[in-house]
């Protein structure tokens, strides 16, 4: 009897969870993982809730795209996400081709000399790496 249950509740679920994905194909899954308000490294500071950049004490603006693809690679450092997954979180499939570059380049900018903790993956995308 609760075997029963147990499996036509599983089946239910399973059921609702495959319509769900059907309905929702361009449905935007959220990749930050990140639990901390503030990220500190080296002398950058990102505060997240605030969405503020310093670098080496300096306040530096970002764009929205710029710093919704630090915070997504911040948060996890070592995981490589390729170019197309990192826009795609942050604007869907609505992006050019351009800014596929853009971001990271004007991210790596600003950043000065911290920049080269956003590491190329060659050929796949990039990864969040401090080297200490």
């Amino acid at each position: 009897m609760i075997a029963e249950v147990v499996v036509v509740t599983f089946i239910l679920f399973f059921t609702f969870v495959m319509s769900f994905i059907a309905k929702n194909r361009n449905y935007k899954i959220k990749l930050n993982y990140c639990n901390e308000n503030v990220i500190i490294f080296k002398k950058v500071k990102i505060e997240l809730d605030s969405r503020a950049l310093t670098v080496d004490g300096e306040m530096v603006s970002l764009t929205f795209t710029e710093f919704e693809t630090l915070k997504l690679l911040a948060c996890n450092p070592g995981k490589v996400h390729t170019r197309a997954d990192i826009l795609n979180n942050i604007k869907g499939k609505k992006y050019s081709l351009k800014e596929r570059k853009e971001s990271i380049v004007g991210l790596r900018k600003k950043l000065g000399s911290y920049g080269s903790c956003i590491k190329t993956v060659r050929g796949v995308g990039y990864k969040f790496l401090v080297e200490e």
